[in-house]
């Protein structure tokens, strides 16, 4: 955890840098985040840093995280995906992580698959329904199959 303050009671080469930087680096972890379901991504378009990633959880807080190089980027991101892969796996009870994980991905792209088609069709219907309160409710359930695929696309992104 990176403070603005600088501790008095550390000595050594790191207080030089310390004051340079006019920070100081705490190595004890001062908060937990619950990880599981979160989406990590990296933020490469960040303004005024580099190496930037963000943790987006289940509660819809997002954190953002810098990385001291691209290489460690990769990793912290890999190693959040991996850790919330294996508490998938365990919260369903199964050992097999890997075999879970891809009848997970075959049954999203399933759902996906059939709400693209139902929402197809709707657009379709409501091309040809001349009645105004018809076309307002097949309007209404294709804002709801379009929410429905954007829920499933970023499940599949987990």
């Amino acid at each position: 955890m990176v403070t603005e303050e600088e501790t008095p009671d550390r000595a050594g080469p790191e207080k030089g840098l310390e004051r340079l930087l006019g920070r100081s680096v705490e190595a004890a972890p001062k908060h937990l985040i619950i990880v599981d379901g979160a989406i990590m991504q990296p933020i490469p378009e960040h303004p005024k840093r580099d190496y930037i990633f963000c943790l987006s959880t289940a509660f819809g807080d997002a954190y953002l995280f810098q990385a001291p190089c691209q290489v460690e980027l990769e990793n912290w991101v890999n190693s959040i995906h991996s850790a919330c892969a294996a508490a998938f796996a365990r919260h369903r009870g199964k050992t097999g992580t890997l075999h879970l994980l891809q009848e997970e991905i075959f049954r999203l792209e399933k759902a996906i698959e059939t709400d693209y088609k139902l929402k197809h069709m709707a657009e379709m219907q409501q091309s040809v329904v001349g009645d105004s309160d018809a076309r307002q409710q097949i309007a209404n359930q294709v804002i709801q199959w379009e929410e429905n695929l954007e829920r499933l696309h970023c499940e599949q992104f987990r």
